[in-house]
């Protein structure tokens, strides 16, 4: 098989996202594709020769059923590491289906930095940086096995702390870098649950920096709360409004974000303000008005 231009984005885009449906790659890669039949057809070519796998979802997903799930191998990592002289598209271990009660929350993470990727690429005020996924093995190639991790850390064994992040990314403005974690949150518990198993881990990781492992450049961090509507991200702001940590949490309903067009929309909330955009607007949004500081300056989050 010769792989097409479109082929090899369509590797691109997998080893970013490493789990991703035809109905993902359509968006990315063939927007014309209005059936999906192009995209679906370079699939079946791309898993027969091997440059990528496929997995049939045990459990149907509310918005995509039973839709198969891809994701790249080693194989298809070196054909694009040949193409692109890239190392960073390199790949020791192959993405794995073993977690497959997990594969649906995956592809929805997938869905949501997919969106965050286009406001981050539709300006030019923030630099996004580094991108890793709760299942990824960051530093993989290292030959030092201490120095290849994951983004869940322990905080303490004693009592048992963890910090588990579903994703987590760096950005940067006017070289002032920030780690930000995401917690999605699904409205499988309540908020006051939600609130109570994982503001530990968050406290203890700004208290210990163990985030400098992930982002070693990063100057803080905070955590990104997406919630399944408004009701649940109040309720959760009141929860973490309460406990250690509090100045880290930020939280967006998730029919907010994903109508953003802009990272200058305020629809971001901390415990006690908001709406707030999570990147300064270059001038004054004209309803809501985003909240000010005494010197008159328009504020954001990343301010």
């Amino acid at each position: 098989m010769t792989l097409t231009d479109r082929d090899y984005r369509i590797l691109r885009y997998h080893l970013r996202y490493f789990y991703l449906r035809a109905s993902h790659l359509r968006t990315l890669v063939a927007p014309h594709d209005n059936d999906g039949s192009i995209v679906r057809a370079r699939l079946r070519k791309m898993l027969t020769a091997g440059y990528v796998r496929r997995y049939e979802p045990k459990l149907a997903d509310p918005n995509h059923g039973l839709a198969p799930i891809y994701a790249a191998t080693v194989k298809g990592a070196n054909a694009l590491l040949a193409k692109t002289g890239d190392p960073s598209v390199a790949l020791s271990v192959e993405p794995t289906f073993a977690d497959w009660m997990s594969m649906n929350h995956y592809c929805t993470l997938s869905s949501l930095h997919i969106h965050l990727d286009a406001l981050f690429a539709a300006q030019e005020v923030v630099t996004q940086h580094a991108l890793y996924f709760e299942h990824e093995v960051v530093r993989a190639q290292a030959t030092n096995p201490s120095e290849r991790y994951r983004l869940h850390s322990t905080i303490s064994v004693e009592p048992r702390v963890l910090c588990c992040p579903d994703s987590a990314f760096e950005t940067e403005l006017a070289g002032y870098r920030r780690a930000w974690y995401v917690e999605y949150e699904t409205g499988s518990d309540n908020p006051a649950r939600a609130a109570a198993k994982k503001f530990k881990g968050y406290a203890g990781l700004q208290r210990t920096e163990q985030y400098r492992r992930h982002f070693p450049a990063a100057r803080d961090f905070r955590v990104l709360a997406v919630c399944p509507n408004a009701g649940w991200r109040d309720s959760m702001r009141k929860e973490v409004g309460t406990k250690d940590g509090r100045e880290l949490w930020l939280f967006v309903a998730l029919d907010d974000l994903l109508r953003m067009t802009s990272l200058h929309d305020p629809v971001w909330h901390t415990v006690d303000r908001g709406p707030l955009p999570l990147v300064p607007p270059p001038r004054p949004l004209p309803s809501p008005p985003a909240e000010t500081r005494a010197d008159g300056v328009a504020e954001g989050v990343t301010a």
